[in-house]
């Protein structure tokens, strides 16, 4: 709900605001990770990929077991062109074992690998 607010924001021209209203889901829950996530998503919407570097880190600490915050974070790396960086993130989505549930993130991982080596 606040990512549509903020849309709704956006449009009414009031930049502030919208912002306000995307970083209060962040705000709201700030040891869950689907406020960080969320967060991360607009500011990608908007290029702002340096700025999403930091929320897609706290969904990699908070939910550490889980690939999604590695996943964000490597793509935002790679638009940074932070390649040592965005290598090493890929090489530990490669090496661990994800539960089943997680089928894809090998094939996402190589993916990303691919990028890389460009």
């Amino acid at each position: 709900i606040w990512r549509e607010l903020g849309e709704r924001l956006k449009k009414l021209e009031q930049p502030e605001e919208a912002e306000r209203a995307w970083t209060n889901s962040v705000e709201m829950m700030p040891y869950e990770s689907e406020g960080h996530q969320a967060y991360a998503a607009v500011l990608e919407s908007q290029d702002r990929w340096a700025d999403a570097e930091t929320p897609w880190k706290h969904v990699m600490r908070i939910r550490s077991k889980e690939p999604t915050g590695w996943l964000g974070l490597a793509e935002v790396l790679i638009r940074l062109e932070k390649w040592k960086e965005a290598r090493e993130v890929v090489d530990r989505l490669l090496r661990s074992e994800w539960p089943s549930r997680f089928e894809k993130v090998r094939e996402r991982a190589l993916e990303l690998d691919r990028r890389i080596r460009k």
